[in-house]
């Protein structure tokens, strides 16, 4: 794993597909994997030489098999501005994805309502008077076709909900590649791995009147994806435009 940034108020590093955010005690089956959030606090105790506990606590929520940048606390204080900052939507999300299928248009916006599946650990697009059924919305663009009817897609994150994006694209006949749980039929890193990546976040500081801006590329198993490999420059330089401040309005 690495580490993107660090100052005295946030860590922001480069998961890897596959490693947990961090562990939930209601998954007993969780124990023992490795986590970001230890990864995390063993790599500052080594850095600086920290003995005893070190405070981190995560900002955003990457799912397990989905890599890119996660934002850690350093502080209590920074914690809850940050915290406050996601549930505000003042923090910019974009995710680069290659989808199975084609999107009906090159640019778009997906305003659905999504539930609990009736699939432990799944969601499901229902009706908004579904209970419990919550508002979710993104933009998107289609920045490269790729063989085997796939395509690179990047997606700017309106609200934050469970599996939202996987959900979302899957509703539209698009599913991620590599994401079997909502229709994919790709196999990458042993099934560990979907081919969705938190490529940029912009997000306020927590004590300074400015942005954070991280990035990371998407990792290399993407390379094994037919075709991304020779256009992976071009989409990244892509990417890195469309994300500049204003450019995606």
């Amino acid at each position: 794993m690495k580490i993107l940034q660090e100052n005295n108020h946030c860590l922001v590093v480069d998961k890897p597909a596959g490693m947990l955010v961090e562990h939930d005690e209601n998954h007993p089956a969780q124990r023992g994997l490795e986590s970001a959030l230890g990864v995390a606090k063993a790599m500052l105790k080594e850095i600086h030489g920290k003995p005893g506990n070190v405070f981190l606590q995560p900002v955003n929520r990457v799912d397990q098999p989905v890599s890119g940048v996660v934002v850690f606390a350093k502080t209590s204080k920074a914690a809850s501005r940050l915290v406050a900052a996601f549930r505000e939507r003042t923090v910019e999300k974009f995710y680069l994805v290659v989808i199975e299928g084609q999107l009906a248009s090159p640019l778009g916006k997906l305003v659905d309502f999504i539930a609990e599946g009736a699939t432990k650990g799944t969601m499901q697009v229902a009706s908004k008077d579904t209970p419990g059924a919550k508002k979710c919305d993104l933009e998107y663009q289609v920045l490269s076709d790729l063989p085997a009817n796939r395509q690179v897609v990047l997606v700017r994150l309106g609200t934050g909900r469970k599996h939202q994006i996987r959900l979302q694209l899957s509703h539209q006949g698009s599913p991620v590649a590599g994401d079997r749980k909502y229709g994919g039929k790709s196999l990458f890193e042993g099934g560990q791995a979907i081919a969705l990546h938190c490529f940029r976040l912009r997000f306020p500081h927590p004590t300074r009147e400015e942005k954070c801006d991280a990035s990371s590329p998407p990792p290399e198993f993407w390379d094994k994806i037919e075709g991304f490999r020779e256009r992976r420059d071009e989409i990244v330089r892509r990417v890195r435009e469309a994300t500049e401040p204003e450019a995606w309005k």
